[in-house]
């Protein structure tokens, strides 16, 4: 309920998230959910926004992303390789890799799967999956290279502006008629209810 309480005097900055074990979930990130919470002993009729967090899609993603090779010689490396810096502690490390998806059998003959926990701690992989699910939520994974400049802070440094073109002689082509932006799509994360 703290959690949920403090999501609420946020809004706009904070994701409340909730993991949803569901192998049939399809969906990394779901739309969200009012959820009521109590305040001061009061309870508030949708006080948060929760979103649902498809955890078993992400620990599959995060399990073959941590299996990518590292490149040789010179390679680019792959699409979602894992960089883990030097000196991180084995423990978290097992943390992350606390988990393994088993195959169950049913009564009925069939078989579910199921991710169990090989050891008691697995904060590190619980907030991998989360970290993934709001990145995704923000769109991080359509930012162009721009975005990554502005997020870096590169392109509010005075450096980084762009050279002034020498003088020239030449008359510029004419410049094309200004069009108004295109509408910006609304995100449900970084809008505020109003």
């Amino acid at each position: 309920m703290e959690v949920y309480n403090w999501a609420r005097r946020h809004p706009g900055f904070v994701m409340a998230v909730k993991g949803r074990e569901s192998i049939a979930a399809q969906q990394a990130i779901g739309s969200p959910n009012w959820q009521d919470v109590t305040v001061n002993g009061r309870k508030l009729k949708r006080g948060v926004r929760l979103w649902n967090i498809g955890t078993s899609m992400l620990k599959m993603e995060l399990y073959g992303q941590l299996g990518l090779e590292k490149p040789v010689d010179g390679e680019d490396y792959p699409d979602g390789y894992i960089y883990l810096p030097d000196g991180l502690g084995d423990e978290w490390i097992k943390q992350l890799v606390a988990e393994e998806l088993r195959f169950v059998k049913l009564r009925n003959g069939g078989v579910r799967r199921e991710w169990h926990k090989v050891r008691d701690r697995n904060e590190a992989l619980d907030n991998a999956i989360y970290a993934r699910a709001v990145a995704i939520g923000i769109g991080v994974d359509r930012w162009t290279e721009q975005h990554w400049q502005k997020a870096r802070g590169e392109l509010d440094k005075p450096d980084a502006a762009p050279a002034k073109p020498a003088a020239s002689t030449k008359q510029p082509p004419k410049a094309a008629p200004k069009r108004p932006p295109p509408p910006q799509r609304r995100n449900p994360f970084t809008s505020r209810r109003r």
